[in-house]
């Protein structure tokens, strides 16, 4: 079983909360990109924002096909892709929502 530790944040709506967050090392061309992601147990796919995606190398192709993607905060255009990525020792690939914006 995977464990991950808490963050506090502010909310604007609900005060101080506790948010489960994970440090995930990406694969890039330029090699190990460190990030630090919030786990949401509820969610279907990941969404990786526009600009990670530009830094790990991703460029629009022809044959992208943009699907929606919903969330609570609304719609967002995303693009699926495959990104190899390491939590603790564990290696995996994982299907994910590229953004098509900030």
């Amino acid at each position: 079983m995977t464990t991950f530790r808490m963050s506090t944040y502010q909310s604007p709506v609900l005060g101080l909360i506790q948010i489960p967050i994970a440090r995930v090392v990406l694969a890039s061309p330029r090699g190990p990109l460190p990030i630090t992601f919030l786990i949401d147990s509820g969610a279907d796919l990941t969404v990786i924002s526009h600009n990670i995606g530009v830094v790990l190398g991703w460029r629009l192709e022809p044959d992208d096909e943009s699907v929606p993607m919903r969330g609570i905060t609304g719609q967002e255009s995303c693009i699926l892709r495959q990104l190899t990525l390491r939590i603790g020792s564990t290696q995996l690939q994982a299907r994910v929502a590229w953004a098509q914006s900030n």
